[in-house]
Formats: structure tokens, sequence, C-alpha cells
């Protein structure tokens, strides 16, 4: 099984280089990190990788962080979204949720632990609802498999236990293939010789 940390990937934007490095050391080993000094940068790491979480500064030079953030939720939906600012207000924290549907809001000077905390737990998180996701689908994909099955097979050679397991009467399956003149599917299944 992977760890978060192969699961979850998070871009921390910047345009101070202390801040990046703090944050990247914070973050080592609970989840994938990537840093950026501002939003063009971020941009291009956004265009080359896929990003679970984007924490992002709000004042910075060019691209502010809100304007990075409403660009990322336009771009890139399923990027969670977050803010970090040394002047927080009412107005820009608005600001910041309606245009960029931030998820949390961090104000510096930054409690390192805190936040390396929140960060890991909405990483389990996110790595939690993936996999949900994962076994999800392919349980719909199963029962899309059976429905076909029942209405295009021969469905008394087939049967699922209440687990999903699948039992195959191999000498009605046989018999079955043999009548509807599927002879040659035998070897496939190594029931016995296709007909000449």
């Amino acid at each position: 099984m992977s760890t978060v940390s192969e699961d979850i990937h998070v871009l921390f934007v910047d345009d101070d280089p202390l801040q990046l490095r703090a944050v990247a050391r914070a973050l080592s080993g609970s989840v994938s990190v990537s840093t950026a000094n501002g939003a063009r940068e971020a941009m291009d790491v956004l265009s080359r990788s896929r990003i679970d979480v984007v924490i992002s500064d709000l004042d910075m030079p060019e691209v502010d962080g809100v304007e990075l953030l409403a660009f990322i939720r336009r771009e890139h939906p399923n990027a969670l979204r977050m803010m970090l600012t040394a002047a927080p207000s009412l107005d820009r924290a608005l600001r910041a949720i309606n245009e960029g549907e931030v998820h949390r809001f961090f104000v510096k000077p930054l409690d390192i632990a805190f936040f390396a905390r929140t960060v890991k737990s909405l990483g389990e998180r996110l790595a939690r609802l993936r996999r949900q996701a994962e076994r999800d689908s392919r349980e719909a994909r199963r029962d899309a498999f059976f429905a076909w099955i029942d209405a295009h097979g021969p469905a008394p050679a087939l049967a699922r236990d209440p687990r999903g397991e699948v039992f195959v009467d191999l000498s009605f399956l046989e018999a079955a293939l043999r009548a509807s003149g599927a002879e040659d599917a035998l070897s496939l299944l190594a029931l016995g010789p296709a007909s000449e």
C-alpha cells in the first residue's frame, strides 16, 4: 500500500524563499511538496504536474494569491485551495473564499507545526476519499459487467455470492457456447478444443 506522501501532491506558492524552504521542510515525509516562487511559476508547475492541494500566499507581485486561486479553481477544479497571508482582513478572506473557493485560511507568522498537522490531515482525508472512489468505481464496473451478462450472456452459467465472487457452471457454459455457435470460445476458456 502506498503512503500518503506518495499519494498527495501539494504545491506551496510564496514570494518569500525562506517561507518556501520552511514549509517544504515541515511537510516533507507527510506529503509530496513542490514549491513555486510566485504565481507564474505556480502556473508552470500546474501545467506539468498533478497537484492535489495548492497553498498560496495572498500578497505576491504581478498576480496575487486570490487571482491565482481563482485561476486554479477554473483550470484545476479538483485541487483543494488554501490561502496564507500576513495581513488578514474580513474583506480579503471573503474575496479568497468567494473567488478562489479557499478551504483553509492561514495567518503569518505561520505556526509551522499546526500548519503541517492540518495539511497532513487533509492529505490523509484526500487519500481516503481517492481510495473510496477507486473502490466505488471498481464496484460500479463489476455491477455493470454482471448486468450485461444477465442481459446478454448465458446467465445460468454464472452466479455471484454476496462478496461478489463469480462461480461458473462450466458444463452449462460449454453447452451454451456450442448451442450459440461460439465453439471457438471454448479454447479460450480451456474447456476443450474448438470444432474444426
